[in-house]
């Protein structure tokens, strides 16, 4: 194997089955690009931390993810399970449901536009956050942390499965009837930044979230800081009252929201009963219970970004 072979690990079912419809159309352009690469196909679950591992123990040091945030994200951890080098370098097609990792470098591109990055004409370099929860379980996310309603919009979303592409809308509305705001505690170091009821927070890379909402709409993803903003409790009608608010940006004028900038945070559950726990997520994956302490590495993720991309 070549140093410049790309290990290209693609998850087939992501956008509810996008990728597979997509393939014909994928494989003609890598085939003319006239760069090495090799396929590897997930099955499951977590099973592109395992390829992007097996790849990293063969040599590889570049890595293209074609699925949604989950899976690039996956392939992330899987490169640096055995440690960082400063050889390593990702790319992405994104082909989720939200895709909001690459919305902050580029809305919308064909294609071919986005496997240029294999061409590596494009380099940069950005913010890789890291999160530790309750047992030590620890992860690196590329673009945000969320706790509270967003972690349990996924986990309706899973009931919902089968409908495919509304599952994410389906998920959103049984969320919202069901979910309670639990108790929280969220602190920078010894500062305690706020205490009570929480609807979610979210600490953040880049601007986007939840498919295209701007939680933290001045975040900048290589500055070597976490944007972090927190919604206290809000009431259902005040939560679908404030929908557009949240594509926007303009949520965070809220007289219930809370805008802060750091280098880690601690976010404690104060719930005593399970169906009000705290759960948090990482780029749309459900990561677990807390307690979390959420931060930055000590190393930038480079990226190889489509050619237009400026």
């Amino acid at each position: 194997m070549s140093s410049n072979t790309w290990a290209i690990i693609i998850n087939p079912q992501s956008g509810a089955g996008k990728t597979k419809k997509k393939w014909r159309q994928i494989d003609a352009e890598l085939q003319g690009l006239g760069v090495d690469y090799t396929l590897h196909w997930t099955e499951s679950a977590g099973h592109a931390i395992e390829i992007a591992q097996q790849c990293r123990a063969k040599g590889y040091t570049k890595f293209f993810a074609i699925g949604g945030d989950g899976t690039i994200q996956e392939v992330v951890n899987g490169a640096f399970a055995q440690g960082y080098s400063d050889e390593f370098v990702f790319g992405a097609l994104p082909m989720g449901t939200g895709n909001d990792w690459m919305r902050q470098y580029i809305s919308k591109a064909s294609i071919a536009d986005y496997l240029s990055a294999l061409k590596e004409k494009n380099l940069f370099d950005q913010d890789l956050g890291i999160v530790q929860s309750k047992g030590g379980k620890g992860r690196y996310f590329i673009n945000f942390f969320g706790a509270g309603f967003d972690s349990q919009v996924i986990l309706e979303s899973v009931k919902y499965k089968r409908w495919g592409a509304i599952a994410y809308e389906l998920g959103l509305l049984s969320a919202l009837w069901n979910y309670e705001s639990p108790m929280g505690k969220i602190s920078n170091h010894d500062q305690n930044l706020y205490q009570g009821r929480l609807f979610m927070m979210i600490a953040s890379i880049g601007p986007y979230a939840g498919g295209g909402m701007q939680l933290c709409p001045a975040a900048v993803n290589n500055d070597g800081i976490l944007d972090l903003t927190y919604i206290e409790h809000l009431g259902r009608l005040n939560v679908i009252a404030n929908t557009r608010r949240l594509k926007t940006g303009s949520i965070i004028h809220h007289s219930k929201v809370q805008t802060h900038r750091g280098d880690s945070f601690t976010i404690e559950n104060l719930s005593n009963r399970e169906q009000t726990a705290l759960r948090g997520e990482i780029d749309g994956e459900y990561f677990g219970d807390g307690p979390f302490t959420v931060g930055l590495a000590p190393f930038k993720l480079r990226l190889s970004l489509p050619s237009n991309v400026s």
